[in-house]
């Protein structure tokens, strides 16, 4: 169940294509390889989302944005 409900929040948070989106970049972070599954099985759509396996990478990546 809570599986399907993150699913459900990363599909509403990732940016459409082609679409202007209310934030600039999502960086998801520390995804579970039972939550990824769940992600894909879904169809979720990850194509806009950045994704790193942890948050120090994730906080790694952001500032390296900022640069």
């Amino acid at each position: 169940m809570l599986h399907r409900l993150l699913a459900a929040f990363v599909q509403q948070t990732a940016p459409d294509n082609g679409a202007q989106a209310a934030v600039e970049r999502v960086i998801l972070t520390g995804i579970q390889p039972q939550i990824a599954q769940t992600l894909v099985t879904l169809g979720v759509n990850l194509g806009e989302i950045i994704t790193r396996n942890t948050l120090q990478a994730g906080i790694a990546y952001a500032i390296s944005l900022k640069q």
